[in-house]
């Protein structure tokens, strides 16, 4: 018998492919518990492919929650390998090998979907990967899991670290949110908000995941940032312009996106950069319509704003002047998406 484990990452369909993004071990740590035990509960074989460490943690937690591992394992419902082993069988100079991932893969999820038995995985490959910095393998490797998710029946669960999140940009960024079916953001979203990893004193840059959750957690960056600087009167204001641009990012541009937040004398520059296509335009929304107001609002509240686009996305700004400014010590509009003058 295994013991309820409330979870947000329940999959609810049989072919869902979920991405779950943690911010360190105990997060992750939670996530997978979460997945296997629900899986154990449904009477499904459950497919863990992890790092030693996470395998042997796990397996640690199923034995405290009553999990008979030898009985799970000897009948095909507890099947674990060794997620660098595996990746190793199928990379082949830097790149997935189509066809090896088919052959190794395949044969480690026979071993589990026995008897016509509902399968669920979890995978840490993509993860240890974007680790590496081979983001280009990761989005290879998640559409193939794609791929074969056509052929065979199974729910996958990815975990990623946010630590790396600046680092793989925001157009890598998206084509691993894209090929996922869910997005899961980490709980820091839910309640003290990410981290602070700034470029100085005088700037900060977080990047964000395309989640609804993502609107109040920016507001939260941009609130103790603003306070850190000793100019609360601007909170109000540059929550409101951030949350706007932030939504938009996630409803409209379906991308990930960066908050930049600068401070030159005694101006606050706030921009949103996203890996969508197009420009922001200002439109005159139905008197009717609940929404289409954004960029009205935006620049209602700030003293100046425009849009700069780029090969690879769009960046957004506002300008909050309460005396002189010199907008050539901003840099909103030398770069894409990804560049360095844009990015942590």
């Amino acid at each position: 018998m295994v013991e309820t484990v409330t979870t947000s990452v329940r999959l609810t369909s049989l072919s869902a492919h979920a991405v779950c993004f943690y911010e360190d071990d105990v997060e992750m740590q939670d996530a997978i518990v979460a997945h296997v035990v629900d899986g154990l509960r449904q009477q499904e074989a459950v497919v863990v492919v992890a790092t030693p460490e996470h395998r042997g943690a796990l397996e640690a937690t199923l034995g405290r929650l009553g999990a008979d591992l030898v009985i799970l394992r000897r009948s095909g419902r507890y099947v674990a390998v060794d997620a660098m082993e595996l990746l190793s069988r199928f990379l082949v100079n830097g790149s997935a090998d189509a066809t090896l991932f088919a052959e190794h893969v395949c044969a480690v999820l026979d071993r589990a979907a026995t008897g016509g038995r509902r399968l669920r995985v979890f995978g840490e490959m993509v993860g240890l990967l974007w680790r590496d910095g081979n983001v280009a393998a990761a989005v290879q490797l998640e559409s193939l899991w794609n791929e074969l998710a056509r052929a065979r029946s199974f729910s996958l669960l990815c975990g990623y670290p946010t630590e790396h999140l600046e680092a793989a940009g925001l157009a890598r960024l998206r084509q691993v949110c894209e090929r996922h079916s869910r997005v899961i953001a980490p709980g820091s979203y839910r309640a003290a908000g990410p981290g602070h990893r700034g470029l100085g004193a005088t700037q900060r840059t977080e990047t964000f995941l395309p989640v609804p959750e993502a609107v109040p957690a920016v507001r939260r960056f941009v609130a103790r940032v603003l306070r850190s600087w000793g100019v609360q009167h601007l909170v109000a204001d540059a929550n409101l312009v951030c949350s706007e641009l932030a939504t938009n990012a996630v409803t409209h541009a379906g991308s990930p996106f960066q908050v930049r937040l600068e401070r030159s004398g005694t101006s606050v520059l706030v921009a949103v950069t996203d890996a969508g296509a197009g420009t922001a335009r200002r439109q005159l929304a139905d008197p009717a319509a609940v929404g289409g107001r954004g960029l009205a609002i935006v620049e209602a509240v700030a003293d100046r704003w425009d849009c700069d686009t780029f090969a690879d996305g769009k960046v957004v700004w506002a300008l909050f002047d309460v005396g002189s400014f010199d907008v050539g010590s901003f840099d909103v509009g030398s770069a894409g998406a990804d560049s360095p003058g844009l990015s942590a």
